[in-house]
């Protein structure tokens, strides 16, 4: 669901109704795998946020892998996720972590948060696009991701890119042309 038009005053009732559906569409079948995915998480668990929904996504976190499934949740503001108690949770939860490039100055709390080793950290202020620092149980390895064109064009938040994506596939840009 793509909830970036909704006004402001009803855009907690309409995240908890979209994540109700969606998790009752989880649960009616565990032998199919589902994946929810939670765009610009910080929204729902930074302060000032609907409590219903942080405790809704921590919710799922716990539960999801006994229905077959997994839930990703994305987020560039990962200082709000730490500062959550319900955010703290939903990392707990995660078996797998994905640590991208940040901000000179934020590798440190990162590094302390999520029990890098000491080299790790300071890493993520250097990375590039499509570096990335996996972290699985105790395990810990530096990955690069080369997205395909078809990924690129579903994953991009750079119009440009897009654009540039779509000339070259011969695709029309309807409703992502430039203006």
């Amino acid at each position: 669901f793509d909830i970036s038009a909704v006004p402001e005053r009803i855009e907690a009732a309409t995240v908890q109704s979209a994540l109700d559906f969606i998790w009752e569409r989880v649960k009616e079948n565990p032998l199919r795998h589902n994946t929810i995915i939670i765009e610009e998480g910080w929204t729902y668990l930074s302060k000032g946020a609907s409590e219903a929904a942080a405790k809704q996504i921590q919710e799922i976190f716990k539960v999801i892998r006994g229905y077959g499934g997994s839930v990703i949740l994305a987020t560039q503001e990962i200082e709000d996720i730490l500062a959550s108690e319900y955010g703290k949770s939903i990392i707990a939860c995660s078996s797998i972590k994905v640590l991208l490039g940040v901000e000179e100055g934020e590798s440190e709390a990162i590094g302390r948060s999520f029990r890098l080793q000491p080299g790790e950290a300071e890493a993520l202020e250097s990375f590039t696009k499509g570096r990335a620092l996996l972290l699985a149980g105790r395990d810990h390895v530096f990955v690069q991701f080369d997205p395909t064109e078809e990924d690129k064009k579903r994953l991009t938040t750079d119009k440009r890119e897009l654009a540039a994506i779509m000339t070259k596939t011969g695709e029309e840009h309807g409703k992502y042309a430039e203006d």
